[in-house]
């Protein structure tokens, strides 16, 4: 699939690389966002990377549109040869009995699974981190075996701890802040994925691996 360019907003347009989720579209996402950042284009203020596009932000003061999307095609044809960082490797300890699984028992029943083959699959992925977001610092890994893969919650919970260890769908994730979720809740970490005072306030970033341990 070609790239395609859209306009995201009057001052923010989405870069798309093509529709499914693979570490081959990740690379041309951030070796797109990694040259941006070292080219410092004048009026463009963020690039925000997600699976498999990038949103660019800027001054419709300075930029009209089409022209920074030429700008950005040229810098595009050598995106692939920029060096991507090394990615680091995240040994994650979680605890998978109560409290912090409450909603165990629903995976269990979705994937027809034991507990303890649930947890045993789990801990055996290594996962790709593809983005953060919804909320800062929350972390989508891919890799996820199939088997473990369950439809998100119809309502989601208002109210879920940071650290908490979620399967939504055919992914895996960490909540790295309080906050509403709508994916099922199989375990608990204790470690801290985001702090605002820090810098950068992630700890983790795409291109990152994971593996989840007994903590």
């Amino acid at each position: 699939m070609a790239t395609v360019y859209k306009t995201l907003s009057d001052h923010a347009i989405l870069i798309e690389f093509g529709k499914k989720i693979s570490p081959e579209l990740l690379q041309k996402v951030m070796g797109l966002d990694i040259l941006l950042q070292e080219q410092d284009i004048y009026g463009v203020i963020e690039t925000v990377p997600a699976y498999a596009s990038l949103a660019v932000f800027y001054n419709p003061l300075i930029w009209e549109e089409e022209d920074l999307i030429q700008t950005i095609k040229g810098l595009e044809l050598s995106s692939g040869d920029v060096n991507l960082p090394v990615p680091q490797k995240w040994e994650i300890p979680v605890i998978y009995d109560p409290p912090g699984n409450p909603d165990m028992q629903s995976v269990i029943h979705h994937t027809g699974l034991s507990y303890e083959a649930i947890i045993e699959i789990h801990q055996r992925g290594e996962y790709l981190v593809y983005m953060l977001g919804f909320l800062p610092g929350f972390i989508y890994l891919g890799g996820m075996d199939p088997r473990l893969s369950v439809p998100r919650k119809k309502v989601p919970d208002l109210k879920t701890p940071a650290g908490s260890v979620a399967i939504g769908g055919a992914q895996t994730g960490i909540y790295a802040l309080e906050s509403p979720a709508g994916w099922h809740i199989i375990g608990h970490t204790d470690m801290t994925f985001f702090d605002s005072k820090a810098s950068p306030p992630a700890k983790i970033k795409p291109g990152d691996r994971v593996v989840f341990v007994n903590g």
